[in-house]
């Protein structure tokens, strides 16, 4: 049994962001800060102006190297049209990696659009089941109770 992510395994994660083609580093429509005690609504306007304070009690959130992994993952077995098992421990990240992968595939498909490419390393790639641009499919999350505070 292997991990299935080996081609990344000398990766750092300035590169895993380069391969993703996401140069400032963030996930897309995903926020960059959040409130530790969950007091703050990071939707509403006054919610958002407490997390983009820097000198508020905010704190940084930013996907760790292996979630990164998995969402490039994940993006080249969609590429294949192939699927894909995310087989994590409880509590490393795995919901953040497929909502991940939703807001990904979401900005590659307007970057393709756009452009003609998908960015970064898969540009040179296509959809398999297309020939061209990942398909607009609706997306449906099935998640435990306890994860819809999340």
């Amino acid at each position: 049994w292997k991990s299935g992510v080996e081609e990344y395994d000398k990766r750092s994660k300035d590169e895993l962001w380069e391969d993703l083609g996401m140069p400032e580093k963030k996930l897309p429509f995903f926020q960059t800060r959040l409130d530790p005690d969950a007091a703050v609504d990071p939707w509403s306007e006054d919610g958002q102006q407490w997390l983009d304070n820097p000198a508020g009690p905010a704190q940084n959130l930013a996907p760790r190297w292996h979630q990164l992994v998995g969402i490039l993952r994940l993006i080249d077995r969609v590429l294949d049209s192939r699927p894909a098992m995310l087989m994590d421990g409880i509590g490393v990240g795995k919901t953040m990696q497929a909502v991940g992968l939703i807001a990904c595939l979401a900005h590659y498909r307007e970057h393709y659009r756009k452009h003609g490419k998908f960015p970064g390393k898969f540009a040179q790639r296509f959809c398999k089941k297309t020939g061209g641009n990942i398909p607009d499919l609706p997306t449906m999350i099935i998640s435990p109770p306890n994860l819809h505070y999340q």
